[in-house]
């Protein structure tokens, strides 16, 4: 049960990681995920940017491996390797730079990916 909780957090802790950009500009993982449904050129196209499409594929692993009591636990740590950069880098900027809202919301992320990634380790330990 620990584990498909832990899957489940990390997908609306992924979407609200913060990212700021020149210019004051401020914006959330998740309005990027709707800028890729309804912004300009074909949702195929979108798709197929491997940023976006491996994204996509880490959130609907962490989802499976969520809602699924039988799937594989290398879902997870598939996740999380496609879709941990962003959060940590942001974590690092804000942590560099002084950004604490940047921190502030990267570090859920972060934290639950860590024990996640822990989490699995036992799990693959005990199946053999």
């Amino acid at each position: 049960m620990r584990t498909r909780l832990l899957n489940l957090l990390m997908i609306p802790a992924f979407l609200m990681v913060r990212l700021e950009w020149g210019g004051g500009n401020v914006g959330y993982v998740y309005e990027a995920v709707a800028a890729v449904f309804t912004g300009p050129g074909t949702i195929i196209g979108n798709l197929l940017h491997p940023i976006v499409g491996g994204g996509l594929i880490g959130l609907i692993l962490l989802a499976w491996r969520g809602v699924s009591p039988k799937a594989p636990w290398w879902a997870t740590r598939a996740a999380l390797l496609v879709l941990s950069p962003v959060p940590v880098i942001v974590l690092g900027i804000g942590l560099t730079e002084g950004r604490w809202p940047m921190v502030a919301s990267a570090a859920p992320y972060v934290a639950l990916a860590v024990m996640a990634w822990r989490d699995g380790r036992r799990d693959s330990h005990r199946r053999g």
